[in-house]
């Protein structure tokens, strides 16, 4: 629900509830364009959330994926990496019994490692808002073309590990080579920043973008370049503080390389319609401090990496894209592109804490090349896209909302 003009202030509010596989989202947000009395036009931004969803970052295609755990004993992780540790559901375990609790299982066997196995996948829960201010860098004169918008922004959130259940799992122990019994104190992680029930993230954000597209929803020339900062710092023992830097740049090149439509070949005095472009982004980003697992970068997904699947190429603390797209129009609500896709973490998944995507066997890089269909609708492009997976013959289908970029 939204209405763009509200009080005839052109203030423009909107309630958003989604839900799908993954997880649900609703939020409440508020947009005043140019707030009263600004000569320079600053708009503002606010919005209120709630979301709990499964990330992708604990979970893989083949290998697995993290499942939920309510606690572990004391010294759990002053033990070697290799060492046991075991399941007290299971009585797989030098006991050959089970137990109600860590505390009963540590007290009947001192010396090693246990932790209690919830079962379910691993939700992070966030409620929090958000506020921004933007100012578009033209002195205020809405007769003249801005470039540059400056974005100042702060956030609050709590985020808590939970099951499906809503109740708060701080753990995870990877399903790989794990059958419920025992694994290695390695594949038991800490979810949350300082193995807490919850994390309270309180954000400080400056970024600055310059547009030069041509056209907001299919551009053929032109480009944009985005930057920005952020800035966590601890508002109390379960709060990390870290920075996240994020730079991407996206470059169009008009061609007309392909005449399928008619638009491409107009005849002679008529003028030309032909929305081709070949379009270049790079992006990367990096996160300096010690980070919660749930806030480390994933590459692979529909607008990343689109030959794998959702976060399934790699999790760190660093990472770097790069895609090259040629768009075609074939008739008049139908395009065609051709695309390469290819990014990597750098070699910082064990940077991140708990390693969760080494654990589960992402390799950290990749590539793929793909090509897909796009229908022009009113609410925006719907494109099908099929990729490979490096050059294998393993192949992904993406059904996507709008262009990757």
């Amino acid at each position: 629900m939204s209405d763009s003009n509200l009080r005839g202030r052109a203030w423009d509010t909107t309630f958003n509830f989604t839900y799908g596989q993954y997880g649900g989202l609703a939020d409440i947000s508020f947009t005043d364009p140019w707030i009263k009395g600004d000569k320079y036009r600053t708009a503002f931004r606010g919005r209120i959330f709630l979301s709990r969803e499964v990330p992708q970052i604990f979970q893989s295609q083949s290998n697995g994926s993290f499942n939920t755990v309510s606690n572990v004993s004391s010294g759990f992780y002053s033990a070697p990496s290799t060492a046991a540790a075991y399941n007290i559901y299971s009585s797989s375990n030098p006991g050959s019994t089970t137990y109600n609790s860590v505390e009963a299982a540590r007290a009947a066997y001192p010396g090693t490692n246990w932790f209690a196995l919830d079962g379910n996948l691993i939700a992070v829960q966030r409620v929090g808002a958000n506020l921004q201010l933007v100012r578009p860098l033209n002195g205020g004169n809405p007769f003249k073309k801005a470039p540059w918008s400056l974005v100042v922004g702060l956030s609050i959130q709590e985020a808590t590990p939970m099951n499906f259940s809503g109740q708060t799992m701080p753990y995870g122990v990877a399903t790989t080579n794990f059958s419920g019994g025992s694994t290695t104190t390695s594949n038991v992680i800490c979810i949350a920043y300082n193995c807490a029930n919850s994390n309270q993230l309180f954000g400080l954000r400056v970024a600055a973008t310059r547009n030069t597209l041509n056209d907001p929803r299919n551009p053929t020339a032109g480009n944009f370049l985005s930057l920005g900062t952020e800035q966590f710092v601890s508002v109390g023992p379960d709060s990390p503080t870290f920075n996240r830097v994020r730079a991407s740049y996206t470059q169009y090149y008009p061609v007309n390389w392909l005449r399928v439509f008619k638009g491409c070949r107009p005849k002679k005095g008529e003028a030309a319609d032909c929305k081709q472009a070949l379009a270049f982004q790079l992006s990367a980003g990096a996160n300096v401090g010690t980070i919660p697992p749930y806030e480390a970068f994933c590459l692979g997904g529909s607008n990343s990496v689109r030959g794998f699947y959702d976060c399934n190429m790699g999790v760190g603390t660093s990472y770097g894209e790069a895609t090259i797209e040629y768009r075609f129009p074939i008739f008049s609500i139908i395009s065609g592109e051709l695309f390469a896709d290819a990014g990597t973490a750098f070699g910082t998944q064990g940077n991140v804490p708990g390693n969760p995507g080494g654990v589960l066997g992402k390799p950290g890089s990749g590539f793929s090349v793909g090509t897909g269909i796009i229908l022009s609708t009113p609410v925006g492009p719907l494109r099908l896209e099929v990729a490979s997976q490096d050059f294998t013959s393993n192949w992904r289908f993406n059904l996507g909302v709008g262009w990757k970029f």
